[in-house]
């Protein structure tokens, strides 16, 4: 999701520093006409996937330790190493570079179905 008040000459909040009062912001609650763009995943990616895939097995194993998911539950390796699409990625990787927060603001995740 990119916001209106993401678009900075024409370039969809790619590049340059965050503006002003949105550190931490999501905007995953935002009105319709307050979003100027949208990308969605056309390929339905696991959510995981914008974790870094050297973190994903001690996430699990934290989780594991904590009693949060059963100890004999089997990750499957497509988790534990499976990517974003070219297009995603790019995307991640061009939104993360100027700022680590900003893919996470502009990230919605939805219940897949059918």
């Amino acid at each position: 999701i990119f916001p209106t008040e993401r678009i900075e000459k024409g370039r969809l909040g790619f590049g340059g520093g965050s503006p002003e009062g949105s550190k931490g912001a999501s905007y995953a609650h935002l009105p319709v006409d307050e979003i100027d763009a949208r990308l969605p995943c056309e390929l339905r990616e696991p959510p995981i996937f914008f974790i870094p895939k050297a973190s994903r097995a001690a996430l699990f194993e934290e989780l594991r330790a904590a009693g949060r998911i059963p100890a004999d539950l089997v990750i499957p390796y497509y988790i534990l190493n499976g990517d974003l699409s070219p297009r995603d990625r790019a995307i991640y990787d061009a939104l993360g570079a100027a700022n680590i927060e900003i893919p996470f603001n502009q990230i919605v995740v939805h219940q897949a179905t059918g």
